[in-house]
């Protein structure tokens, strides 16, 4: 979403807190793209940053998982737990969900 234009219900408030979930805000709509491309430049940067000051080579693998699903759609209770046992399961790979 554009900056400003929403709030979060309570419990994303409370995850973002104990620093279970990053939520970005964008500046500028990109249209369809946005959602994942605002992600993609935060963790790029987010990584640059912090392989320059552990002086460490980009092959250092980050722990970033992304989720991405709508906010129109009712998904099943445990969604994102599956989504994460399934990445942990394959972490080389993209895993994903279909058939709501």
């Amino acid at each position: 979403t554009i900056s400003g234009e929403t709030s979060l219900p309570e419990f994303v408030s409370n995850w973002t807190q104990r620093g279970m979930l990053t939520v970005l805000h964008a500046e500028k709509d990109y249209g369809s793209i946005e959602k994942l491309l605002h992600v993609l430049i935060h963790e790029s940067q987010s990584t640059a940053l912090r392989l320059h000051l552990a002086r460490e080579t980009p092959t250092v693998k980050g722990n970033t998982r992304i989720i991405y699903l709508d906010d129109d759609v009712i998904y099943p209770p445990r969604l994102v737990e599956s989504l994460v046992k399934a990445s942990n399961k394959y972490p080389e790979r993209a895993v994903a969900f279909s058939g709501c």
